[in-house]
């Protein structure tokens, strides 16, 4: 059984993030958030690859012009095998499709902002550099008069190998030993109240892992679907007590909502955090891993 003391926080090795200061914290917001409005005018002259991650109903029913459709419960399940996630020929034929290569500028669109910045993450962790999301997703293209598609797009296929940014990923051996070994960095649990106490929740077990601070990915998020202001991310992560030189790992039940969190703290402009994908769903399968619930 492992132990921990109840008031750490957890956990990650220096290898996660490089050496940074404070004063490097720069919000990123202008590179990794794309409005309607601007988006409208560089479609025109070809500067993106947009990437639909909504149904495929929805996606025939009309989408952004150009748009591909991108399967995310194909995505998801592929990212959630065992050894899922370092399966280069998997990963490289996935974009391969999506004619992406690491230099491509990505823009990503949805209703449902968990799979939104699920594609996001693994765009990112598969080594694309450029890779946006629209703040608000489809409802605020339509909101902005955005002319709209039915015909399916197609590319032609571009080879292209993947590297894996391993910064971005942390496994569950990686968890447990630096919980156990170092504890000096930040976990943060972007599930829900009632699955962080232990009241509800998909998890063999119940409750979370001791130490990780909790903040529900929908507190990002206004009515509209849009990410808050900077300084209003910042103080919903106030009890996280992000720091630059401090490593960041988040979690929730399977990638999704973590997601979320890694894309408000690299939009802070804070290091890379490590999204620990398998979640809930894998930590909790194992009894010897110690809980809490409250």
């Amino acid at each position: 059984m492992f132990r921990l003391t109840l008031g750490l926080l957890v956990l990650f090795c220096g290898t996660l993030s490089p050496a940074y200061a404070e004063s490097d914290v720069v919000s990123k917001r202008g590179e990794l958030l794309i409005s309607a409005e601007k988006l409208k005018s560089d479609l025109s002259v070809g500067n993106y690859r947009t990437l639909d991650v909504r149904d495929r109903e929805a996606y025939n029913a009309g989408h952004i012009p150009g748009a591909l459709f991108v399967d995310m419960v194909v995505w998801k399940k592929q990212s959630m095998q065992p050894f899922g996630l370092t399966d280069e020929k998997l990963w490289q034929d996935s974009l391969d499709h999506l004619a992406i290569t690491p230099e491509t500028q990505v823009v990503v669109y949805g209703d449902m902002m968990p799979e939104v910045a699920r594609l996001w993450w693994l765009l990112k962790y598969l080594g694309v550099k450029k890779v946006a999301i629209l703040d608000g997703g489809f409802t605020s293209w339509t909101k902005a008069s955005g002319s709209v598609s039915t015909v399916a797009t197609a590319v032609k296929p571009i080879e292209h190998p993947v590297h894996f940014d391993s910064r971005r990923y942390a496994d569950l051996d990686q968890l447990v030993e630096m919980c156990v070994n170092n504890q000096n960095a930040i976990l943060i649990d972007n599930r829900s109240a009632g699955e962080y106490s232990g009241k509800s929740g998909l998890g063999v077990r119940k409750g979370h892992i001791p130490g990780a601070c909790h903040v529900e990915w929908v507190e990002f998020l206004d009515g509209e679907g849009k990410f808050l202001p900077d300084e209003q991310l910042r103080a919903k992560l106030d009890t996280a007590k992000l720091a630059a030189e401090t490593p960041v790992i988040v979690h929730c039940q399977s990638g999704g909502r973590s997601s979320v969190g890694v894309f408000v703290i690299e939009l802070l402009g804070y290091p890379s955090a490590a999204n620990y994908y398998q979640g809930w769903a894998q930590y909790s399968s194992d009894p010897s891993l110690p809980i809490k619930t409250k």
